[in-house]
């Protein structure tokens, strides 16, 4: 709820975009919230086995704030021929695949590397049309 709170503040609708990788990569830079999620990283993969309907809850409940905000985005001419849920799930793995490393690894995210993952993330979407 706070991340989508913070996303509805966005001046656009590609800053609720940014704010969600950013939201969601937050997880892995501030050092008091790795041990907060680290054991949901880590057991994932058995969770999603064990709970497989409450892991795709969970999984629909990350990703809807963000295919909300890439819907609005191209409803608002911000985006060239999107492919809405293609987009949404290359930007989930980006971020949560550097999340997930950084947890594993026990490295916290620098800033410049939030900002490297935000502005690949973001030229990907923009390439469509160029």
């Amino acid at each position: 709820e706070h991340l989508e709170r913070r996303m509805a503040d966005c001046a656009t609708h590609l800053e609720a975009v940014e704010c969600w990788i950013r939201g969601m990569l937050a997880r892995a830079q501030e050092p008091h919230r790795p041990t907060d999620t680290r054991p949901f990283v880590l057991n994932g993969m058995r969770l999603a086995y064990e709970f497989p309907a409450e892991s795709l809850a969970v999984d629909e409940a990350l990703r809807a704030p963000l295919r909300e905000a890439l819907r609005q985005a191209a409803a608002a001419g911000e985006l060239t021929e999107p492919d809405i849920g293609r987009d949404v799930a290359h930007i989930v793995q980006l971020t949560l695949g550097h999340m997930t490393w950084s947890l594993i690894q026990r490295d916290p995210l620098r800033p410049a590397d939030v900002d490297d993952v935000v502005a690949f993330a973001l030229a990907g979407l923009r390439r469509r049309g160029t």
